[in-house]
């Protein structure tokens, strides 16, 4: 489980820092715009394409996204037997007076745990992308990353 919260971490450090683009929708080539209907017509515009794309920002994505991947799984398998296991050790261990109760501690620091991590998120999104690099700008630009 540990080893996997390192690998989550490794993205922020090996990634490129993030550049706001302040480019509106209006200023960018036509390949880059979505295939929309326009009202006036019943036929989308031409597809974009990936003509623009580096093939250096594509690996960088697919290498960033394989850790992510290979983190959740060693998370999942790190992470599962501790329940099953958690409620063995204590039931054979404990004081059968005392096993309840440790139970029920278990049971309750399971549940506070997410939602806690759901509150601390909800904070998270008054940072910046990148902790350490803060822009000048408020935080309801469109820089922030909110919902």
């Amino acid at each position: 489980v540990a080893l996997a919260g390192l690998l989550m971490t490794l993205p922020h450090f090996i990634s490129e820092p993030y550049r706001y683009d302040s480019t509106s929708p209006e200023d960018m080539p036509q390949d880059f715009k979505a295939s929309l209907c326009l009202p006036t017509t019943s036929a989308p515009a031409s597809a974009p394409s990936n003509g623009n794309c580096s093939s250096y920002t594509e690996t960088q994505h697919l290498s960033v996204v394989g850790i992510m991947f290979v983190a959740q799984t060693l998370l999942g398998v790190g992470g599962v037997p501790i329940q099953p296991f958690g409620i063995s050790y204590i039931d054979d261990f404990a004081h059968n007076s005392n096993s309840p109760l440790y139970l029920g501690i278990l049971f309750a620091v399971t549940m506070m745990g997410p939602g806690l991590a759901f509150g601390l998120g909800s904070l998270m999104l008054r940072l910046y992308v990148d902790i350490n690099q803060m822009p000048e700008g408020e935080p309801q630009e469109h820089m922030f990353a909110r919902p």
